[in-house]
C-alpha cells in the first residue's frame, strides 16, 4: 500500500454489468443506493480499443459506499451488476516519460478538467499540494498551446505511482465538453520546459 492510500475515504472501482448502459443509467443506479452526498465522486463508461462501449464502469467511490453495496444491495458476481476493486497495469512507462498527465484539449476542456481536480480535492480523493495542473505560455501572438500538464510531488522521494496510475485510468477517456479526452503520460523534456518557463517568470525584473 503506497503513502495515503489506506488512510484515504475513497478508491477506484470496476462495475461489471450483466449488459452494456448508459453512462447515465449506471449513475442512476448508483445513486438509488447512496447513503451520503459524497458517496459517489466519479464514474465513466469504458470503451475499447475501437471506441466501442463495453459493459464496465470505473468509479471512484466511498470505501464505506463500495461495502454497502456489496453486503446489501447485490453489487455481486454472477448478478447484474458486479463490483470489484480495481487493479492498475504495471507495465513500465515508455523511455523519456514521467508520472505525470499531458492532456490535449480547448479552454473550455481544460476549465471542465479543473472543476474535476478541484472536486477530488475539496472531498480528499487528491491532498492539496501533491498535484499542479501547468499550463504553457502560449504561442507569440497568443493562441492557446492546446495542452494541460499535471504534474504531481513526490512522497519520501518516490512518486506514488500507483496512485498516479489509478487516477490515470479513472479520467481517461472521459467525455469532457462532447469528446473523450485522452490522457498521454508526460514527456520529461516538455515537464522541464514548463519548469524551467515558470523559475523564469518568477526572477526579479531588473529596473
Amino acid at each position: 500500500m503506497e503513502p495515503g492510500e489506506n488512510d484515504n475515504v475513497y478508491a477506484v472501482y470496476i462495475i461489471f454489468t450483466k449488459n452494456i448502459i448508459s453512462e447515465t443509467e449506471m449513475v442512476d443506479k448508483l445513486l438509488m443506493h447512496v447513503q451520503e452526498n459524497s458517496d459517489l465522486l466519479y464514474c465513466r463508461s469504458c470503451f475499447d480499443r475501437e471506441n466501442n462501449q463495453l459493459n464496465r464502469f470505473i468509479c471512484c467511490l466511498n470505501k464505506k459506499f463500495y461495502n454497502h453495496l456489496v453486503e446489501n444491495c447485490d453489487f455481486k458476481r454472477d448478478s447484474d451488476f458486479n463490483i470489484t476493486k480495481y487493479k492498475v497495469n504495471n507495465n513500465p512507462l515508455s523511455v523519456g516519460t514521467t508520472y505525470g498527465f499531458f492532456i490535449k484539449c480547448n479552454d473550455d476542456e481544460k476549465n471542465k478538467i479543473i472543476d474535476i481536480f478541484n472536486k477530488f480535492e475539496s472531498y480528499g480523493f487528491i491532498r492539496s499540494g501533491t498535484y499542479k495542473i501547468n499550463e504553457p505560455n502560449p504561442y507569440p501572438n497568443g493562441i492557446s498551446r492546446g495542452y494541460i500538464i499535471v504534474s504531481f510531488s513526490k512522497q519520501n522521494d518516490k512518486y506514488p505511482r500507483q496512485y498516479i496510475r489509478k487516477l490515470k485510468d479513472l479520467l481517461n477517456s472521459s467525455n469532457i465538453g462532447g469528446s473523450n479526452i485522452n490522457i498521454k503520460w508526460a514527456s520529461n523534456s516538455v515537464l522541464k520546459d514548463i519548469f524551467s518557463s515558470e523559475n523564469k517568470d518568477k526572477k526579479p525584473v531588473r529596473q
